[in-house]
């Protein structure tokens, strides 16, 4: 067999190789569609980030003088898992989130903690639960809490640019309704509960 034969065979093969691949690709995303298009009964994690940042002193409320430390160490956790009533169709989630101070031990470096909690369908399709009335006006007042939580806790004042900015963002998270999918997802085969 001379080179150029040898050459073309192994170009036929590399090629094949690759029709195959991009087959089993797609066939891949087949196959996994109905096992990933629904939210877990088992999801538990955890995230943490640690960093530097400017925290209002809790313990100066008892003085005469507000304190602002710059520059200490700050770790943020938020951490998601279902809680009850979940089943087949729906999911209840609960995400906790805290930022504390390291440099101060217990509940003297606790700078913020946060838990919230939702049911949503375990299908990823765009449809609401019947809570979702209630979801989107919890939305609607998280940038209200946050601007209220950064004038008390960080002492920072909000513009009037930011006020009307709050003001927009709730308004536009009010009357957003998400549109349903064409077609509701299909569960193929699968061995979740």
């Amino acid at each position: 067999m001379n080179r150029a034969v040898a050459l073309r065979l192994a170009a036929c093969g590399i090629m094949g190789l690759g029709a195959a691949l991009l087959i089993a690709a797609l066939l891949l995303s087949t196959y996994t569609k109905g096992k990933i298009a629904k939210i877990p009964l088992n999801l538990d994690a955890t995230l943490v980030a640690n960093g530097t940042g400017t925290a209002f002193d809790p313990e100066s409320l008892n003085t005469e003088r507000f304190v602002i430390n710059r520059n200490v160490p700050v770790a943020l956790q938020e951490q998601i898992s279902v809680e009850s009533p979940s089943n087949a169709d729906v999911v209840t989630l609960q995400v906790g989130s805290s930022l504390r101070r390291t440099d101060k031990q217990r509940d003297s470096g606790l700078l913020l903690a946060l838990v919230d909690t939702v049911t949503v369908n375990r299908w990823v399709t765009g449809k609401q639960c019947p809570t979702a009335f209630y979801v989107r006006l919890l939305l609607a007042l998280l940038p209200a809490t946050a601007t209220l939580i950064g004038v008390m806790v960080l002492a920072q004042i909000p513009s009037g640019q930011d006020m009307i900015g709050v003001l927009l963002v709730m308004s536009g998270v009010a009357i957003h309704k998400p549109t349903a999918p064409e077609a509701p997802i299909q569960e193929v085969a699968s061995t979740a509960p």
